[in-house]
């Protein structure tokens, strides 16, 4: 996942920070300070 509209279709969202609680990261969204989380 390499940009906000893959995010998106993988049920994952934006944060600019580590991802919270349960979710785990699946990629980037607008560079690599910005990551693609989702929750398990």
């Amino acid at each position: 996942v390499r940009n906000h509209v893959t995010c998106r279709i993988n049920r994952g969202f934006c944060v600019p920070i580590r991802c919270p609680g349960r979710t785990r990261q699946i990629g980037t969204c607008f560079g690599p300070r910005i990551k693609c989380c989702r929750s398990w």
